[in-house]
């Protein structure tokens, strides 16, 4: 799955903006983070459409916001709760994923040190 495509890609019940029909909107590229907050990156940028998926059946409606790291910046996905920060943190699903969570600005938590957190 190419950017494009995941910027296309379309999720329910979740807290990004919707249209008037209650459709999500696309996904939103940005600079500024919600905390605390998941950062998911991949060395090779691949976004494929099983992995989301997966995050798309985690997300609610608060806990962490979920980013992806793309090349054009980050990628706001919706909330995880703790119990779908360990989904992805055990999932081999998402084994080839690096995982960050931020706390603050400030506090970066990576590791194994993220069970801390469950």
């Amino acid at each position: 799955m190419d950017i494009q495509e995941l910027n296309d890609y379309k999720t329910t019940n979740t807290s990004l903006q919707k249209s008037e029909s209650g459709e999500v909107l696309a996904y939103k590229i940005g600079h500024s983070r919600t905390y605390p907050c998941v950062i998911l990156s991949n060395k090779n940028n691949e976004f494929k459409k099983y992995k989301l998926d997966v995050i798309k059946g985690l997300i609610r409606n608060e806990g962490y916001m979920v980013y992806l790291r793309s090349p054009k910046g980050d990628i706001k996905v919706g909330y995880i709760d703790t119990n779908g920060l360990r989904v992805l943190k055990d999932s081999d699903v998402f084994s080839d994923y690096d995982f960050t969570v931020y706390l603050d600005v400030t506090t970066e938590v990576t590791g194994d040190l993220i069970y801390a957190l469950m």
